[in-house]
Formats: C-alpha cells, structure tokens, sequence
C-alpha cells in the first residue's frame, strides 16, 4: 500500500521526525516529468537545484522520483514509474490540487470513452476499443483505464494506448463455390474484425438470395465467438439475367428463378423460324449465364412444306427461307393431280417460299405421284347422286347413291365405284343405274290358270302387275284379271282369294223386274248354278214360281226359253168372245193388265167407230165390248177433223156411205159454202180428205178455190 500525505501533513516537523535515522523510508515525491518537464503540467515551479537532484530518467517511462533516506539517514533520488510499489509515502507541495485539473484524456480513433465528468482524486475515466480493434492490437485486451492522481500526476497514464485491428477470424476462408467466379475482392487483412472478402457471380449470374456479389465476413458471433459469415460460399447457381433471342420471344418469368440446368422456350416471332420445322428452341441456365444462341431466327416459310408420297422424288430439303424452291417428280406412269379444277394431271410440281410465308401453290400433303383413270366413272340415275370431285386417282373411291327411301334395280342404296390399277373405273351394268322406291308389299303369288303380265321382281312404286286368267277361265267373282299397282303403302291387293276356274264365257240369263236372279253379279265358274224365282202371287209364262239354270261343264248355262221369264200374275177369268170377223191379238193364257184387242179385217170397221176394241184384266175381270161394235166394210180411218171453229157430227162411224157434215156458223167457209161433207167410199178413203177453214178470204175464185182444194172436183 502506498501512503499518500498531502502537504499539509508534509510539514518540516513532521518529515524531520518521520526521518529520523534507524528507520529506512521511501518517498514517491509529486514532481515529475511525465509532460516533458518538471512542471507537473505547470502546476510546479521547481528551481535549477531541485531539476539536478531529480537527474536523468533511467527508463524512458521513470518519470517519477522517489527519495530514499536510509537508516542512517543518508537522502537519495531515484527514477521510478508511476505505479512503483515499494514507497510508504508521498511527499506533495502545499498548497496544492485535490483532484485533476483537467478532463481526461480524449478518445483518440476506434475507441469509446466512458466518463462521469468527475475530476476528483481517483476518479476514473474507462475507454473501450470498438469491436474488432485491441489495445495495440492485443486481442485480449479491449479496455483502458485513466485514473486521477491530481498532484502526483494527473490523470494517469496520461497517454492512451491506441486501439489497433487484429486478426480474430481462424481457419480456412470460405472458398467460391464455383471456379467461375473469378473476380474476388477483399480488405487488406480479411481476418480482422468486419474485413469483407467479395466474390462476384459471372454476368448474368446470382446466388439463391438473389445476389450477384456475396460478402464473406469476419464477424463475431452472439457467444462472442469469431468465424467468417457465411460459413460457407453461396453457388452463383442462379441466371438473373432475362435471356435475348433474336427475333424471338421467351417464356421467362420475372418471377420465377432459373437455377443452372433449368430451360426457357425461345418461340421465333411470327414467320421465323431458327431452323427448318423448328420454331423453339431451349435456352438453358449454365454456370456461366444463359446459353448464347448464335443462330438467330430467320424469315421463312415455317409450315413445312409438303412430304414426298411414296414412288415420289423431291428436291434435297436444306433450308425454308424466302424463295426456296422444291420439285416433285413422278416415275414413269405416275402422274401429280392438277391444283385446280380442269388443270391437267403432270409428272411434276414445283413448290417456293413466297413472301407471305406460304408455300406456293398449296399442295395436298403429302404430294403423292399416282395411278390415275383418266376416264370418268359412271354417272348416277337421273334422281341420283354422285361423290365423285373429279378425283381421279388410283384407289379413289366414287359412291353412286339414291334418294332416300330409293334403291337401285339389284335392292342396294348404294354402288361404290374405284379407280382401279388398270386405270379403268369399276364397271356397272346400266340395268343397274335406275333409282326407284321399292314397293313396300310383297306380291302375291301367280294364281292357278293366271299368268303374270308385269315386271318381274324387285317391284318398285308405281309398278303395276295384272294376273290374266287363261281362256275360258275367270274368278270367283267373275273377274278375268287382277290388276294391282305398288303405291306408297304397297301393293293394292285387296286381301281377297283371286284363282281362275273354268267358267261360263257369257252371263246367266238376263231379267226384268220383278222376276228375282239368285246371282251375284260375278260368279260364273263351272257348276255356279243361278235360280230365277217370281214374287209371291207371280207366276212364270209356264205358270211355275221358280226356274233354275247352271254353268255346265261345257261353259255354257243350262237352254231354257228365256222368254218365259216373266213375272205376272194371272188372270184367271177367260175374256169375253170375240165379235164375229174379229182376230184376238194373243192366245192365252192372260195376265192381270193384259190387254186383248180383237181387231176388224182390213178395210173393215165397226159402226160404232173405229176397227178393233181392246179389252184389260182387271182384278181377275175383263171389260167388256162396247155395245154396237162388229166389223163391217168401211173407211178404217176416223173421218178428217173439223177446221179450227168448225163443228161436225162425226160419231164415229165409219161404214162406206157414212157422211160426215161440218159447219162454221153463220160466216161459212172459204168457199163461201155454209156447210160441207165428208164421205166414207168405197176405196175406204174419206173424201174430200181435205177441208176449207171457215171465214175463208174472197179474193180467190170459187172455182179457183174449188179446184184447188179439191184437186179437181168432188165426188
């Protein structure tokens, strides 16, 4: 311990008994040159005599004195530090400072100060190295310390200690973790404290934290531990660049990374391709950025152009660019269709890369060389169809179809055509090319004794067939043929048996109501029998009810005398006797409503008028004879009627002689007669026959009148 005595206990008494001899002391004494004289900072002012006692430091850092008095109280000065430890007291001047006089010393570079402001005796001021850098570079020692020692010196050491960077960081510094990094910057000592190594990606290139430039740095840790940070080198395993094709887009992402390995799609802008029939191509991420593509995408035609067919020559194909030209060749035999409708088929084509890009003229693809039929194949019925485009190649295929619901003659909707290897299409029957609906019914089978005028099957709509039965025979019902006709629904068949039998060639017996037939109208096959029958109360001619005929074996009908056929009823009374010189107009027997004239002789008449009298059957009664009437010798006609407004007393006899008046009144007639007459003569003629009006005109002649009419005269 060092005992430090202010001044004031310093006094002259108190060190002349404190040095008393038989006790060896040791005195640090205040003056000292630490600031380069003995001033102790310009608090002193020591004489020329006390800077001699004090004499030259021994070390370059003694600058403190300590007096030494021995036991046998011999006083001497020695050099000594400051913080010398053998002294047992101190020797000040009084008065004096009690504390530092000044602030402590100021931070120099890479240092921290930490001060109370406080100056007073042992006050301390601590300053602190910053992180990396060491009390003249040790790097155990981080801290310095100034104290105040007022008069013995101040603030001591006075002098600080510089704060140096030392190297902390061991081991191997983490490499690049590829060889293409190549451009590595670092501070001059990487291992001191925050020292930065600097590696740098290729161009182009980045680490997966999106960097192109990486730090490798000397840090020290929470645990107060130093190492390089990152312990270990990112890859610049990223390409950050966005990659550039000409003429061409990518399908990069500004949001997706690419690692080393990974590819984008380069697609030639419209039109362009980078190679023939490529329009992509990958662009890859490599260590050293994306791959360069060096071949740039180029206008051309990029729709390949057409293959080549089998038996097909083309030109060599190297490149599709703008005005390329391609042949096609046939071998012998084989030709190229035409492009267009009416062109010729050739043996070769010839295609360019015009400048829309396009191969031109279009070809079908692939330009196959061909067989072809140079004929045209069948044409379709009328209401037909074809496929045929006018393709004429080998293997072609043509379909003939018909409408629908129609067939062709052999039953098929259809009929395919080709083109065949001898250059012919295939051939068709012309029977066959008719499109026609089938009929839709079966027909019935030919009868026996028929047969059929028609066309054979297949029957189509509209056909018509007629069953004919053989001479001498006819159906049931008397029909000779069945004519049927195909219609929408089939054949008209009415369902009904239809066979031909022998038959009689001519109808049974004709009537007249009221006799009743038993036939049908229709039946008149051998053994078809018909019976003729009268109402009740009617009787035949032969007075029977009823009279039976038959169809025999010689197709012909039973003989009868048809004209018995008749139904009347009959009069049973017998009719008066006939007058004498009468005939009667029919023998008997006599039916109701006969009539029975018994009629004069010629050139006879009956006075009574008239040459014959008529009698009725009435009810089973006949009338009777007038009264008065025979047949006499007379005129058989009635005498000539009266003129208009002329009267006669005819009464209808008619015996010769019988003379008939006619009058007309009070004017006359036309021959200015008041009357005239017609006589019954013997040629049976009434004369005049002829006989003037009545009320004549008078211009005429009487005897001109006369004569004419008269012919002549009157008898």
């Amino acid at each position: 311990m060092v005992a430090v005595l202010s001044m004031q206990e310093c006094d002259h008494e108190q060190f002349a008994t404190r040095s008393a001899p038989g006790a060896e002391k040791t005195y640090k004494i205040g003056i000292n040159n630490a600031w380069g004289n003995w001033t102790g900072g310009g608090m002193f002012a020591p004489d020329d005599y006390t800077i001699q006692l004090m004499g030259a430091n021994d070390l370059d850092d003694n600058y403190y004195r300590l007096l030494h008095k021995d036991a046998a109280g011999n006083i001497t000065f020695k050099s000594a530090s400051f913080d010398i430890s053998t002294m047992h007291y101190v020797i000040g001047q009084v008065p004096s400072f009690s504390g530092c006089w000044q602030v402590p010393p100021t931070p120099t570079a890479n240092m921290s100060q930490n001060w109370d402001n406080d100056t007073s005796s042992a006050a301390t001021a601590l300053y602190t190295c910053y992180p990396g850098f060491f009390v003249e570079g040790n790097t155990s020692v981080v801290n310095q310390t100034q104290t105040c020692y007022g008069v013995l010196g101040g603030w001591w050491p006075g002098e600080l200690k510089d704060c140096l960077p030392a190297e902390v960081c061991e081991g191997d510094i983490p490499a690049p973790a590829s060889p293409q990094v190549t451009n590595a910057t670092s501070d001059p000592n990487i291992r001191f404290l925050n020292a930065t190594m600097n590696y740098t990606c290729p161009v182009g290139m980045g680490t997966e934290l999106g960097t192109s430039v990486q730090n490798i740095t000397c840090i020290e840790d929470s645990n107060g531990v130093y190492r390089f940070e990152p312990t270990a080198a990112y890859n610049c395993s990223v390409c950050m660049d966005v990659p550039e094709v000409v003429n061409a887009t990518t399908d990069h992402s500004t949001t997706d990374s690419y690692h080393v390995g990974d590819n984008v799609t380069a697609t030639c802008l419209t039109n362009q391709v980078y190679a023939i029939n490529q329009s992509e191509m990958p662009v890859t991420c490599t260590e050293t950025g994306w791959t360069m593509v060096y071949n740039a995408c180029y206008e051309a035609c990029p729709i390949p152009p057409p293959i080549a067919g089998n038996d097909t020559l083309r030109d060599n194909f190297t490149t599709n660019a703008i005005d390329t030209q391609l042949r096609y060749t046939c071998p012998p035999g084989l030709y190229l269709p035409p492009l267009q409708d009416g062109g010729e088929w050739t043996t070769y084509h010839v295609v360019d890369c015009n400048t829309s890009h396009l191969w031109d003229p279009p070809h079908p693809d692939p330009i196959t060389c061909l067989k072809v039929c140079f004929s045209d194949p069948s044409s379709p019925p009328q209401n037909g169809n074809t496929s045929w485009d006018g393709d004429r190649r080998f293997e072609t295929k043509v379909e003939l179809t018909c409408p629908a619901n129609h067939t062709f003659t052999n039953g098929s909707t259809s009929l395919t055509l080709m083109c065949e290897d001898s250059g012919n299409w295939t051939s068709v029957d012309s029977d066959l090319l008719h499109c026609r609906i089938p009929c839709a019914t079966e027909l019935r089978a030919t009868p026996d004794n028929a047969t059929m005028e028609g066309p054979a099957a297949p029957h189509w709509l509209e056909d018509s067939v007629s069953f004919i039965c053989g001479p001498g025979h006819e159906s049931m019902d008397g029909d000779t043929r069945l004519d049927l006709l195909c219609g929408q629904d089939g054949w008209n068949d009415p369902g009904t048996p239809f066979a031909c039998y022998n038959a009689c060639q001519a109808d049974p017996y004709p009537v007249t109501s009221p006799v009743i037939s038993s036939w049908n109208n229709k039946t008149k096959i051998v053994g078809t029998k018909v019976t003729y029958s009268c109402p009740d109360g009617l009787v035949f001619s032969d007075l029977t009810s009823s009279i039976d005929v038959t169809c025999e074996d010689n197709s012909t009908w039973t003989v009868i005398d048809t004209t018995i056929l008749v139904c009347r009823k009959a009069c049973d009374a017998s009719p008066p006797a006939p007058p004498a010189n009468t005939t009667a107009s029919s023998p008997p027997p006599y039916w109701e409503g006969d009539q029975l004239t018994y009629s004069c002789p010629a050139g006879y008449a009956s006075p009574t008028g008239g040459a014959s009298v008529t009698l009725t059957c009435t009810n089973n009664t006949w009338t009777t004879i007038p009264e008065g009437f025979e047949c006499i010798d007379g005129c058989f006609e009635r005498a000539p009627l009266p003129p208009e407004d002329a009267l006669s007393d005819d009464r209808g006899l008619q015996t010769r002689g019988t003379v008939v008046t006619y009058t007309c009144g009070e004017q006359g007639f036309d021959n200015g007669a008041l009357t005239l007459t017609s006589t019954c003569m013997s040629d049976g003629k009434w004369h005049p026959s002829v006989l003037f009006g009545c009320d004549v005109c008078s211009c005429m002649g009487f005897g001109e009148v006369t004569a004419e009419l008269l012919g002549g005269g009157q008898d």
